[in-house]
């Protein structure tokens, strides 16, 4: 008789964890960032505009390609401008989440892919909370070195912040 009972129980589950949110992501982030915490002026700003598609294994590692749209403000030794387009890999980590709320670190590295004043790679990495089930905004800081190219350019160390939407 007790079989009975507990059959139909044993066929129910309760997930103690979010849904599984593998499969297509994208990230459309606003980046500010500057060279002031590591200089004793402002040699190098940059505002950029990031679109990021990828693929989420699970419900805490993806990875993504972010295209971004740089405008650059290089102010030694002269005041210049530049617009590069840079291409790149991610690889993001969502280690703490509820299910609306997820605190998450990324890494990434890339670099100039169009003709520009200043050539270089760049690499970073973030903390990022997100806010939101599947469509979840998004803010974070984090670090970013870039490593030029050229023996007559200069390689800067930046600090930046990012403000957009990630899509699950």
């Amino acid at each position: 008789m007790t079989g009975l009972c507990t059959a139909p129980a044993s066929g129910q589950h309760t997930a103690p964890y979010p849904v599984q949110q593998k499969g297509f992501q994208a990230t459309a982030r606003y980046q500010v960032s500057t060279n002031r915490p590591y200089s004793a002026q402002y040699d190098f700003s940059s505002v950029d505009f990031m679109l990021a598609p990828g693929y989420a294994f699970n419900n805490w590692l993806s990875v993504r390609v972010p295209f971004t749209v740089a405008c650059e403000l290089y102010r030694t030794p002269t005041q210049t401008f530049d617009r590069p387009l840079l291409i790149g890999g991610t690889v993001a980590c969502d280690f703490l989440s509820n299910g609306v709320l997820t605190l998450g670190i990324e890494g990434s590295i890339g670099g100039t892919v169009t003709a520009s004043i200043r050539k270089y790679v760049y690499y970073d990495g973030g903390f990022f909370f997100h806010l939101g089930r599947r469509t979840k905004f998004s803010i974070g800081l984090g670090y970013r070195y870039y490593q030029s190219n050229r023996t007559a350019g200069q390689s800067y160390h930046t600090m930046y912040a990012g403000i957009g939407i990630r899509f699950n």
